[in-house]
């Protein structure tokens, strides 16, 4: 298993050193590293049925250097039709293979002490988005190979408290967090951060953040600050909730984010709440279900005569809301082969609601120039998920979802199916 694992990395490394302008060679590359990875993980879950021996000696040498090797690959289908423009003429159907990749590197010096970097494919131009089509069944363009350093950074955990500074994932937490329309996963943040868990019941959560203007410069800040309460009311049933506030600065006119979204300032704030029920016995065999909720409030005071045309337009479109509500198997924090999650979520976010350059691009299509400005939407989510694989090293799970989606202030819709194999390891 060493030894195929180290063959993946070394494939995969040179790749991202280099910008190359022939996509076959890039395409060609990316496939050998895929299958790679894949190779790695059914030699080691075949290993692992055979014998445990090799693992546990490869996982007792990376304890002794107190150092771990982590990635993930999604390979997605993504079929995208019945698409209008705010004009009212169609978009062409589409239809595409994308994939992203990911790998990392952490190493504990002390128990409290954690350092981390990571490198992850997508565009440098693109703070939103971590994919690469490396095939369009209808024509369109595809991907030269292209990757980011996206995370980097130091970490301390200690009783009461946590903190970070460097390069990071956002921190913060909101109740239908697997929509990502507070926030989306792919735009890391650079700054610090620090959690306090003040009593049993609260948690208080701060940070200062430069934002990024795709990936490889900053615009503007982020100042946020977060309460957050979670209650076991009795045997079965646990409460979360919390109160946010963001606060962002606009930097300057960016050429990249559209909108006028580098320049404009916002002033959020977010009521969450989370109720997550274990089931017993039950005639459907359900393991649990989760309700979320998130409401937001840009309370920017924004003008009709404002210089900034999407701003004057746009003035009062400042709220928004999103719930999500998931069935499944085996509880969330125990995943375990053969679970499964079914989930269905609403969303009815307002253009000015949050700064649309951060938030999710996974419901729609819209946005120009490779950045997506998917908020003035309402629409519904179903999505299933199941897990094919799962052990202390390994994940393979795969995913389906499908979106349907609508402008609130235009004729502008679309609909969107996604199918994604995800496959992650951490040795």
């Amino acid at each position: 298993m060493q030894l195929l694992v180290s063959i993946s990395f070394e494939q995969l490394m040179p790749a991202v050193k280099f910008h190359e302008g022939d996509a076959m060679t890039t395409k060609r590359r990316l496939f050998f590293a895929t299958a790679c990875l894949l190779s790695s993980f059914i030699s080691a879950s075949a290993a692992d049925s055979q014998s445990n021996q090799p693992v546990a000696a490869a996982v007792a040498v990376a304890s002794s250097r107190e150092w771990a090797i982590f990635g993930d690959q999604r390979h997605r289908l993504e079929s995208d039709w019945d698409s209008r423009r705010p004009d009212g003429t169609l978009r062409d159907d589409r239809d595409r293979y994308r994939i992203r990749a990911r790998l990392g590197v952490e190493w504990k010096p002390t128990e409290n002490w954690m350092l981390r970097v990571r490198v992850r494919t997508g565009s440098h131009l693109r703070q939103q988005s971590s994919n690469l089509t490396l095939h369009d069944f209808d024509g369109g363009p595809n991907d030269d190979f292209d990757a980011v350093l996206d995370e980097w950074f130091v970490r301390g955990k200690f009783d009461r408290f946590s903190l970070w500074a460097g390069r990071n994932d956002f921190p913060f937490f909101y109740a239908a967090e697997s929509q990502e329309m507070v926030w989306d996963n792919d735009p890391t943040l650079t700054g610090g951060f620090v959690s306090w868990k003040a009593t049993d019941l609260l948690t208080v959560n701060v940070g200062v953040f430069a934002l990024p203007d795709g990936m490889d410069r900053w615009n503007g800040a982020l100042w946020a600050g977060q309460v957050v309460g979670r209650k076991k009311v009795r045997a079965g049933w646990t409460l979360k909730g919390a109160a946010s506030f963001l606060d962002i600065e606009g930097g300057g006119q960016s050429d990249r984010l559209p909108d006028g979204n580098g320049s404009r300032d916002y002033r959020i704030g977010i009521l969450s709440a989370q109720s997550l029920w274990t089931l017993e016995q039950n005639p459907l065999r359900l393991g649990y279900c989760r309700l979320g909720v998130d409401g937001m409030r840009n309370f920017s005071d924004y003008s009709s005569t404002d210089s900034d045309p999407v701003t004057a337009r746009y003035h009062n479109a400042t709220d928004g809301l999103v719930a999500a509500f998931a069935v499944g198997k085996v509880k969330p924090d125990n995943r375990e082969r053969g679970d499964w999650e079914l989930e269905y979520a609403y969303g009815h976010v307002e253009k000015l609601a949050v700064n649309a350059s951060y938030a999710q691009d996974d419901w729609v299509r819209w946005g120009t120039g490779g950045q997506a400005t998917a908020t003035d939407l309402k629409g519904h989510h179903v999505g299933l998920r199941a897990w094919l694989w799962k052990d202390k090293h390994h994940t393979l799970d795969l995913r389906a979802r499908t979106y349907f989606a609508a402008s609130l202030s235009s004729v502008e819709d679309g609909n969107r199916f996604r199918l994604d194999l995800n496959y992650s390891f951490k040795l």
